[in-house]
């Protein structure tokens, strides 16, 4: 949708709508990818039994994760919209400080995400071998959450961050198309990466059998 929105307002120069639809839609695409992550990454130490095992308690994970993700995203809507739809240089300047503050939260909150999940990593595969044969592969699903952080966390936000830090007359300000083609790039490298391999659909499927196990041990 951001995509599109970008190809009718470089069609239409004067539709303002257009331009502030596409500045928002190109920037939640790779946060929601995120959020995403963020939840498979719960559901896959879930899944796996192995929820204490992470660096946070099991129970405060997900609204964690949650909670930390939709505030991000919603400031960052707001600075967006500002940043797009007025032209007063005071709003301006406020907007890009509170995008470069979401930006820098975000990164610091994802890289966390990823220290976890290397902690875990560590801990899993020294002491949970019966758990292990629920999903034999896990080491290349897990690798799925170190390409997302560090093309999202690092890659695109590090752009971002460039971009607001050489002003509204920068390079990248003033020429769209880099930033629009790192979003674009970046994002689909982790959905053919995630696409390929699906490990949502993968936690979901193991979640099901240990369902139905459960639920025969219960009628013998």
């Amino acid at each position: 949708m951001g995509m599109g929105a970008r190809i009718y307002s470089s069609e239409d120069v004067g539709s303002f709508g257009a331009y502030g639809a596409q500045n928002v839609l190109l920037l939640i695409g790779p946060t929601l990818s995120m959020l995403t992550v963020n939840i498979t990454q719960v559901k896959m130490m879930q899944c796996l039994k192995s929820e204490n095992m992470g660096l946070l308690p099991a129970r405060f994970r997900l609204p964690t994760y949650l909670t930390l993700n939709v505030v991000l995203l919603v400031i960052q809507l707001i600075g967006t919209v500002i940043y797009a739809m007025t032209q007063n240089i005071a709003l301006v300047e406020s907007a890009s400080k509170l995008l470069t503050a979401t930006y820098v939260c975000q990164m610091v909150f994802w890289i966390f995400t990823l220290v976890e999940n290397v902690f875990w990593s560590i801990r899993f595969g020294r002491h949970s071998a019966s758990n292990q044969s629920m999903m034999p592969h896990w080491k290349l699903y897990n690798q799925l959450f170190g390409l997302a952080v560090s093309i999202v966390a690092l890659g695109r936000n590090l752009v971002r961050l460039t971009q607001l830090g050489m002003g509204p007359t920068g390079f990248l300000s003033v020429n769209e198309w880099p930033s629009y083609a790192f979003d674009f790039y970046q994002l689909a490298v982790i959905l053919l990466g995630w696409g390929v391999f699906y490990l949502p659909g993968v936690c979901k499927e193991i979640q099901f059998k240990q369902v139905h196990e459960e639920s025969q041990s219960h009628e013998c």
